[in-house]
C-alpha cells in the first residue's frame, strides 16, 4: 500500500519532487476507484487504508429467546444460548473519498442515488435492513 500512498502524494504535491520527477507526474491522476459520483481513494492519514463503515443507531433494542443457567447446577462448566435480533434503525454507509475540486480527503456518507450501478443497489439493500440477527453461545464456570 505504501507505493500507492507515495504515488498519490507525488501527484498531489509535485513541487516536493526533483525536477525530472515533477515532469513525469505532471498531469497524472491519483490512484483510487470511482463509485458513481464518488472517488474513493486511500487516505494517507489512515496509513493508506480504505475503510468503509456501516454505522447504525447507538441505541439498539434486543429481542431474543435463550436458555441456560448463570451458575452451573451440576459440575463446574455450563452453557448458555440465546437467539434474537437487534433493532438498529437505518444503516448509513461511509467511505473515505477524495474531492478533486478542493483537493481534500473526506469521510462521506454514500447514498444510493449518487453511487450508481451495483454500488447503488448494494447501498439501497443495506439501508432496507432494520434488524441484525444475533446468536450467542456462552460457556460459564463455577468457582469452588
Amino acid at each position: 500500500m505504501k507505493p500507492v500512498i507515495q504515488w498519490n502524494e507525488a501527484v498531489l504535491n509535485p513541487h516536493s519532487l526533483p525536477i525530472a520527477a515533477q515532469q513525469y507526474v505532471q498531469g497524472q491522476e491519483i490512484i483510487g476507484a470511482e463509485l458513481g459520483d464518488y472517488f474513493i481513494a486511500p487516505d494517507p492519514a489512515d496509513n493508506g487504508n480504505v475503510k468503509a463503515t456501516i454505522e447504525v443507531s447507538s441505541f439498539r433494542p434486543y429481542l431474543g429467546i435463550g436458555m441456560g443457567r448463570a451458575v452451573p447446577r451440576n459440575g463446574r462448566i455450563g452453557c448458555q444460548f440465546d437467539l434474537g435480533v437487534q433493532f438498529w434503525g437505518t444503516p448509513k454507509v461511509y467511505a473515505p473519498t477524495y474531492d478533486k475540486a478542493t483537493g481534500k480527503y473526506l469521510r462521506q456518507q454514500l447514498t444510493d442515488e449518487h453511487a450508481g450501478g451495483d454500488g447503488g443497489d448494494i447501498i439501497k439493500t443495506i439501508s432496507k435492513i432494520p434488524v441484525y440477527p444475533t446468536l450467542n453461545l456462552r460457556l460459564v464456570g463455577r468457582i469452588l
